[in-house]
């Protein structure tokens, strides 16, 4: 899955994490299926927070 083509963007997934309720969502799970165990209020709002790592640099 190709996100952003950018010289320094991530370029898989694999770069991105998301928070949530203080949990790091697993890669393979939808948000929707870790619902249950993120939505602390009621409402159904939630939080979340992304992390992103920038990929290894080239050599050459």
């Amino acid at each position: 899955m190709i996100i952003v083509e950018k010289d320094n963007a991530p370029r898989t997934v694999k770069y991105l994490k998301l928070i949530s309720g203080r949990n790091i969502l697993e890669t393979n799970r939808t948000v929707d299926e870790c619902r249950s165990c993120l939505c602390d209020v009621p409402s159904g709002v939630t939080t979340m927070h992304i992390v992103v790592s920038q990929p290894p640099q080239e050599k050459g």
